[in-house]
């Protein structure tokens, strides 16, 4: 599939766009959103697809994705919780509680991302999930504490410590 994004240099400037997979073996910066969803007392992890080119089979951020061309963070986020989870976004706007500066290094992959980062706080029934099972295998709702080792452990997406840090802190007030 070909997915158009738009690139950007360091300091956000628009490039232009370019094919997703062409962006990310060049030396610009792409956008990506991260949606993470506590009900309050639980984070919601969803299991990568053992078909992801890139850490398959490992446990993930709630809703995630990349933005596409034309699109704003905000609206992707509602169309990856809708690609992903296959549930309709009910849950007004959000605002990004944090714009993180990544690296994604993967074999064969190293992308420069501007990730804009959202909480939110709500309650999702699992069982009414419609999956996308090319992106996810599964998903759950893992106690804050058992979260946090979950987080830093070899069993999820290997992050920078730095944005694990913040993540952490942005969980934390969203829990009652």
């Amino acid at each position: 599939m070909n997915e158009l994004i738009d690139i950007f240099d360091e300091g956000m400037n628009h490039l232009g766009t370019m094919e997703k997979w062409q962006a990310r073996k060049k030396d610009v910066w792409i956008r990506g959103v991260h949606v993470w969803i506590t009900d309050g007392r639980n984070v919601l992890v969803q299991l990568r697809s053992e078909n992801k080119k890139n850490f398959p089979n490992l446990w993930d951020i709630s809703v995630g994705g990349h933005v596409s061309a034309g699109e704003t963070p905000l609206q992707a986020a509602k169309r990856e919780f809708k690609e992903e989870l296959g549930l309709p976004w009910t849950f007004g706007d959000l605002k990004e509680d944090i714009i993180f500066k990544t690296y994604v290094l993967a074999p064969g992959d190293i992308a420069k991302e501007f990730s804009f980062v959202y909480f939110l706080k709500t309650k999702i029934d699992i069982e009414k999930l419609k999956l996308q099972r090319e992106e996810v295998a599964d998903i759950k709702y893992v106690p804050h504490q058992e979260f946090i080792k979950l987080f830093n452990s070899k069993d999820f997406v290997p992050h920078a410590k730095d944005y694990i840090e913040t993540v952490l802190v942005g969980i934390s007030k969203h829990l009652n």
